[in-house]
């Protein structure tokens, strides 16, 4: 099991700690390399749950262009799901811990 997963886990666990939606989208992106917020976001409200995998802050009443008026939060739970179906390098390596991981229990 590589060493990094481990570490890379244990920083998004600690997100959640003092609060269940701990984790900002934008760090989710940067650890799949994802790149389009917008399309991430929709995937985000189309798959899953809100006030269970994730919340969306809103900053203001109006929206202005250009002006980003809200914040995506994912709760640890969220953020497993979300890795666990990525297709990203960094999904497969999640996707093996894990599998390794029940190995070992088993």
């Amino acid at each position: 099991i590589p060493e990094n997963i481990v570490a890379e886990y244990k920083e998004f666990y600690k997100m959640c700690q003092n609060d269940k939606f701990g984790i900002p989208i934008e760090k989710v992106m940067e650890f799949l390399s994802l790149k389009n917020r917008l399309k991430f976001e929709e995937r985000i409200r189309l798959s899953y749950k809100i006030e269970e995998d994730y919340t969306i802050i809103k900053l203001s009443q109006r929206s202005f262009k250009g002006i980003k008026d809200n914040y995506y939060m994912i709760s640890f739970i969220g953020f497993g799901k979300i890795v666990m179906k990525s297709t990203s390098r960094k999904g497969k390596e999640f996707r093996n811990y894990f599998m390794k991981l029940n190995k070992i229990i088993n």
